[in-house]
């Protein structure tokens, strides 16, 4: 009796694994053929893998597994933005509340402070930047001299912290002024363009004079189409001080869902354009106003989050949505990104984050992460697409240095495809590999090998990829 029951168990286990892998042999098949044109010639930058830490969210023992620390080494990490987003126009360094939206210089502020294992204090941000070998970014409250009227104070603070870091060893070239000075959430409410160009001026001139190479970054809204009168305004009276430009993208906020982004071909702004659109258009804008050497960040960045829990993106789901934002990026030159966050405690940006901070693990974005982080430094071809353009987005590249070829496939459709990609000199690889991730009916994502499925010949590499799903070749 109780060897059936245990045979009856592995049935039904069998049978319940059985339907989360579906096989997909019964839906239909489109061809499509990727060609790669001419020599790889469009360099990818290489600090694209960027990741926000927010100090009052982030307690000592989130590190105690090596898990995230393990992460940022295989991501090629090239930034920790710190102390986080709108947490910067509340915080103060040298006496860090734990509380990331209350100011102690608001007269009417009474608590008592976090426990120190509750947030990251900046000793504890220089530590880890020196333990992973990480670049250092870090904000300036630029906000809360500006509300109390305390504007000396906030500069020589500012100042105090350029010392401090440099009497601990680390060199921090890269400073972000403020965040968000457009939204009612930051301390003080929102500013005008000519009350942030002013903030800007009074702390950069003290910074440059200090450290003439530090970089100061300046952040506004995210649509050059629509803002473009703004930032002529910003470059006309701060533009000598400003050496990047921080524009924020989460894709389609309060409205993120799965139909959506399967509707959207490429995604990109509220208004239709692209990422890649977006960022031409403010190399535009930066050269016709004088500045055509100031660079372009994306300090946070992510999917948005839906109307309500019933439009709740999985984090599988996420991650996908994540690649593609990723892969404009690349495509279109961004020069800086850091996805905003790492990590979350609660709500939709738990499944959005990097590190599921409920269940200790990462999430299935990191994979993908990990995975397009390889592309980092390397230069992009060219290519020309026949079949399934809409449903495809895609990247080749080759790295200067090892001369390995690259390729990310990411099909955002409900049929299968036999993919052939072709390129001159193809066949002169001695080895390849191809790997896919793909979605599962729970929700998952599972990672196959398929180099043995597929057929290389004249120059021609033919293989077959599911539905929702994104691939990546290695050809050496």
């Amino acid at each position: 009796m109780q060897k059936s029951c245990l045979l009856l168990l592995l049935i039904l286990l069998f049978s319940c694994a059985k339907n989360i892998v579906k096989s997909t042999d019964h839906l239909p098949t489109v061809s499509a053929k990727i060609s790669i044109e001419g020599e790889a010639r469009h360099k990818i930058s290489s600090n694209l893998f960027g990741y926000n830490i927010v100090y009052a969210e982030t307690p000592d023992k989130v590190w105690n597994n090596g898990i995230i620390k393990k992460f940022t080494k295989d991501t090629k990490t090239s930034f920790i933005r710190y102390p986080g987003g709108t947490v910067v126009t509340y915080w103060h360094w040298k006496e860090p509340t734990g509380y990331g939206w209350e100011d102690s210089w608001d007269p009417a502020y009474n608590n008592t402070h976090k426990p120190g294992s509750e947030f990251m204090d900046i000793d504890e941000y220089i530590s880890l930047v020196q333990e992973l070998q990480i670049n250092p970014m870090i904000g300036v409250n630029i906000h809360s001299g500006h509300k109390y009227d305390r504007m000396e104070e906030g500069v020589k603070d500012a100042l105090d912290l350029m010392d401090y870091c440099s009497g601990k060893g680390i060199n921090v070239e890269y400073w972000y002024l403020g965040n968000e000075p457009y939204m009612h959430d930051c301390n003080g409410g929102p500013l005008t363009i000519e009350e942030y160009a002013m903030l800007i001026n009074t702390y950069a001139d003290k910074m440059k004079q200090k450290n003439p190479s530090v970089k100061l970054i300046a952040n506004w809204l995210a649509n050059f189409y629509e803002k473009e009168e703004d930032y002529i305004e910003l470059l006309k009276l701060a533009g000598h001080n400003i050496d990047i430009i921080d524009v924020h993208h989460y894709w389609d906020w309060n409205s993120a869902s799965w139909e959506r982004w399967l509707q959207k071909k490429p995604i990109g702004l509220w208004t239709g354009q692209t990422f890649i659109d977006n960022i031409k258009k403010f190399r535009e804008i930066a050269e016709e106003n004088g500045y055509p050497n100031i660079q372009l960040a994306t300090l946070e960045w992510n999917a948005g989050p839906g109307k309500s829990t019933e439009m709740k993106l999985s984090a599988a789901q996420n991650a996908f949505i994540q690649s593609e934002m990723m892969i404009q990026f690349m495509l279109g030159g961004m020069d800086i990104a850091t996805f905003w966050p790492l990590f979350w405690k609660s709500g939709q940006f738990n499944e959005r984050g990097i590190y599921d901070f409920k269940k200790e693990i990462l999430n299935p974005n990191a994979m993908l992460l990990a995975e397009l982080s390889k592309f980092s430094a390397n230069s992009y071809f060219d290519t020309k697409t026949n079949g399934q353009n809409d449903n495809i987005v895609h990247i080749f590249s080759e790295d200067p240095l090892t001369k390995v070829f690259r390729g990310c496939v990411l099909h955002k459709n409900s049929e299968n495809v036999d993919l052939t990609i072709s390129k001159s000199a193809l066949s002169s690889y001695n080895k390849y590999s191809i790997v896919e991730y793909y979605m599962t009916d729970n929700n998952t994502i599972i990672k196959e090998d398929i180099t043995t499925n597929s057929i290389s010949k004249n120059d021609e590499l033919n293989f077959h990829i599911k539905p929702y799903s994104i691939a990546f070749i290695e050809i050496q």
